[in-house]
């Protein structure tokens, strides 16, 4: 199985052009989060922020990393609750526009609720939308529903964040200043 992926990995990287290109990208998110899925738990809004870092393989994929951070406010009138994450991500743009994309993240997510601090793992699926704004910036809007699991305290926390935010091309390859445009960016 770990042939198949590697392989798959390989061809997905070389069989187009390289077109190296990173990216940083902020958001602020507005969430609501279930404190666990197999309680009859009322959840509660939150909101949060975070950033992220891209590295632009080819023009429709790209890998990078993702933190954030979540407060969700008195979850099941108790304290606030709050979540950090640190995850690898994968996206993968859909058409050569303004792009619709999908994606996922896997990745570590630190939780505090009431003064106990846990670290739980999972993931999260990401479909959003990049428009752009200018040749290097891309207005970014996503939904990213996350799981995430503490073993410790065999706990699952589902999430459902809507982050709008920008993005910002750095460089890529070629002698001009930015490179080249990315799919989404304006002509």
């Amino acid at each position: 199985m770990k042939k198949i992926f590697f392989v798959l990995l390989f061809f997905i990287l070389t069989s187009t052009q390289t077109y190296a290109q990173f990216a940083v990208g902020v958001h602020g998110t507005g969430a609501y989060a279930f404190p666990t899925i197999s309680s009859s738990s009322n959840g509660n809004i939150g909101y949060g922020g975070g950033a992220n870092v891209m590295y632009f393989v080819n023009d429709q994929f790209s890998i990078g990393v993702n933190a954030s951070y979540t407060n969700v406010m008195g979850v099941n009138n108790s304290a606030d609750y709050s979540l950090i994450g640190v995850a690898p991500s994968f996206m993968f743009l859909i058409g050569m526009d303004n792009s619709p994309y999908f994606g996922f993240d896997v990745g570590a997510y630190f939780q505090n609720f009431g003064g106990v601090s846990t670290t739980s793992y999972g993931g999260a699926l990401n479909l959003g939308y990049l428009y752009g704004v200018s040749d290097i910036v891309a207005l970014n809007i996503n939904l990213r529903p996350t799981v995430a699991y503490d073993f410790q305290y065999k706990n699952t926390l589902l999430y459902l964040p809507v982050n709008i935010g920008l993005l910002f091309i750095l460089g890529g390859e070629g002698g001009s200043t930015w490179g080249r445009k990315l799919p989404f960016t304006k002509f």
